[in-house]
């Protein structure tokens, strides 16, 4: 253990009970790590020494509002990927997070938007990044960690879209107890979680377990790649079939409700061809520039695994069949299902798997995500982050989480500006428009680098 401490990890308490700083130093070298300079935030991230080799590592402090992250800590985080990406070096992520921090409503959307297409862009070109879950991984901070190609639970951790106390509240005890400690471990826990095989993966809640478990993945990494995202395409249709939830893609033949196609043909008035299935649209449409794919996201229901992994194999689809044409996406979907049937797969990994498709689909076909009424949630994350543009229509509801689970979680749940001008001033979306106006831009989907 070069630069380390046996001694000193073997008698230190569980790796779950310490903070960031000593879950950094247990990992690292001794005396290798140097904070990055910047704003105080409930992230501590640097570069260190591990094993010998250089590596950049950021750790949460649950202290702090539960390690949830807004915008100072998606700055902090953004830095560690900048830092990654020049120097060629891994991303150690130590998770011990609630999710978006709530207090902060829209910016800490905003900032997470652009935390999360920054942490997309560092995997695209071969960054290597690693999770650590000593506690607890929530809503958008379990999206991070399924960005990383391996993720290293202990007994101790938690990990979910939803956490147990939402998907009471939203779901009901017949979906969850959340006085139930057994019941939740068994739906969420690391146990249950590494059940699933492929990279998960469980470790004694030592400090010591876990930095060998860095130290075995830094020495694989030099030898292997991540498995190629076709194949993780295909564990999950797998995983969702193995719990009869086999998804079933729209075709034609499924009619378009009569207000969605009154809707369809405000905004492509040159025409359309889709057929529309359990809330997931897939088809063409016709502009003044030429073709586009259209997917969309609609009906005004919770996503939940299948409608992910549904979008998913829409984009793949087009993006094979039609290599550089431009891909529309449309959303009307008030955040991510909070249930257990989906948490039973791990509803984390599907909508970070979307966003990574989405990403990778982008750099063929131009990406215009246009919300056309609601989006919160890891479901605005998986589709707004790798959209090249993000448009709204006028009187669209735009929002962190739905009012009821920020209520559960903060006791109320504030009216918070939504307007246009707020929500392009913090980066929530690049532009506010009418349907008309919509239509009659058609030649920008072509275009790329353009809001």
């Amino acid at each position: 253990m070069p630069g380390g401490s046996q001694q000193r990890m073997e008698s230190a308490t569980t790796f779950s009970a310490m903070g960031p700083r000593e879950r950094i130093e247990a990992l690292v070298d001794a005396g290798s790590f140097a904070p990055l300079p910047g704003i105080a935030s409930a992230v501590l991230a640097g570069p260190a020494c591990v094993g010998g080799e250089p590596a950049v590592l950021a750790a949460f402090d649950a202290t702090d509002a539960g390690g949830s992250i807004g915008w100072r800590e998606a700055e902090q985080l953004i830095a560690a990927c900048e830092l990654c990406q020049r120097e060629g070096w891994p991303l150690l992520l130590v998770i011990d997070s609630a999710g978006a921090r709530l207090t902060e409503g829209l910016r800490a959307l905003g900032a997470f938007r652009r935390l999360y297409r920054r942490v997309l862009a560092l995997a695209a070109v071969g960054g290597r990044l690693l999770a650590l879950l000593p506690r607890h991984a929530f809503g958008g901070a379990s999206m991070l960690a399924f960005a990383c190609e391996r993720r290293i639970y202990s007994e101790r951790t938690l990990l979910a879209m939803s956490g147990p106390t939402i998907i009471e509240a939203l779901g009901g005890r017949d979906q969850l107890d959340a006085r139930d400690r057994d019941a939740v471990r068994k739906l969420m826990g690391g146990k249950s979680r590494c059940r699933h095989g492929g990279e998960e993966q469980r470790v004694a809640d030592s400090a010591l377990a876990f930095r060998e478990a860095t130290l075995r993945w830094m020495e694989q990494i030099k030898k292997q790649t991540p498995p190629p995202l076709d194949q993780r395409h295909g564990d999950l249709q797998a995983r969702l079939a193995a719990f009869g939830r086999e998804p079933v893609p729209p075709s034609p033949a499924d009619p378009v409700p009569r207000a969605l196609a009154r809707r369809l043909e405000v905004l492509f008035p040159r025409g359309y061809c889709a057929g529309f299935r359990d809330g997931v649209l897939w088809g063409t449409a016709a502009t003044d520039a030429g073709p586009v794919g259209l997917l969309g996201l609609l009906g005004g229901e919770p996503v939940g695994a299948c409608r992910a992994w549904l979008l998913a194999e829409g984009a793949l689809a087009f993006s094979h069949a039609h290599p550089a044409l431009p891909l529309v996406l449309l959303m009307d979907a008030p955040g991510h299902a909070a249930r257990s049937a989906d948490e039973q797969v791990i509803l984390s990994a599907y909508l970070a798997h979307l966003a990574q498709v989405l990403h990778h689909v982008k750099e063929r076909c131009p990406l215009t995500l246009l919300v056309t009424g609601a989006a919160a949630g890891g479901i605005y994350v998986s589709l707004a982050c790798p959209a090249e543009r993000v448009w709204a229509l006028p009187r669209t509801c735009i929002m962190e989480l739905p009012p009821r689970a920020v209520a559960q979680v903060l006791g109320a749940a504030e009216e918070e500006d939504r307007s246009s001008a707020r929500l392009l001033a913090l980066g929530v979306v690049d532009r506010v428009l009418s349907a008309d106006e919509f239509a009659r831009a058609g030649r920008t989907l072509f275009d790329r680098g353009l809001p």
